[in-house]
This record gives structure tokens, C-alpha cells and sequence, in this order.
């Protein structure tokens, strides 16, 4: 699954490199003008809402994609803040995110499917 894999990857990418990924997204500490962050920020936000776009597509159906697309960018990133800043190793004593990236990432995409299969046949 697409999806599935697009979280892993930015999982690993936030989870094995903390320092970088805290400062993407710190505005206040790197300039907002940096060509190569913005284009790989888009490029990464490209992927997620293009994934999203083709199943829907696939489907059949028709409506905003967006609602859903920061649904799914929230979850993942929420998941790698947590990790980052020690709140899911102290509240489940885990030691590696990947025990739980696993079932957190395929609720995630049954739950993205679902939400496809609720909007408008097109």
C-alpha cells in the first residue's frame, strides 16, 4: 500500500533524524525563504495529497481530497512529535517507534479508505 509506505518514510525520516526534523518545522529557526526546505516540504505534501487523489480516483468518487490529506499528515506527524519529545516511550514504555507505527499506520489507512468510500460516486 502506497500510503502506508509514504508513512514509514516519513517516520523513519523524522524518528532516525530528531534534529532535522524538529527544525523543519520551527520556522523561527531557519529561514522561511530556504529554496531546498520548501521543495522538499512540497514535494513531500505532493506525494501524500497525490496518493490520496489516486484512490479516490480509483474509486470512483469525487470531492475535496484536502479534509482528508491533513487527516493523514496529522496523524503521522502527531505520532512523530509524540515519539520525539519521549510521550509514547514514557506512556507505553516501547523503546522502538516501530512497534507501533505498524497498527498506528493501518488504522490509518483503513480509516482513509472508509472516509473514500463515503464521498459521492463521481
Amino acid at each position: 500500500e502506497r500510503l502506508h509506505a509514504l508513512g514509514l518514510t516519513y517516520l523513519h525520516v523524522a524518528l532516525e533524524h530528531p534534529a532535522h526534523y524538529a527544525v523543519m518545522f520551527r520556522t523561527e529557526l531557519h529561514d522561511l525563504e530556504h529554496e531546498e526546505l520548501e521543495v522538499n516540504s512540497a514535494e513531500a505534501f505532493g506525494n501524500l495529497l497525490n496518493c490520496l487523489s489516486e484512490a479516490q480516483a480509483a474509486a470512483g468518487v469525487e470531492g475535496d481530497i484536502m479534509p482528508l490529506t491533513m487527516m493523514t499528515w496529522s496523524v503521522v506527524h502527531g505520532y512523530a512529535t509524540l515519539w520525539t519529545q519521549g510521550a509514547v516511550g514514557k506512556k507505553t514504555g516501547l523503546e522502538d517507534w516501530r512497534e507501533l507505527a505498524e497498527p498506528v499506520l493501518r488504522m490509518l489507512n483503513e480509516t482513509v479508505a472508509r472516509e473514500i468510500g463515503r464521498m459521492k460516486k463521481a
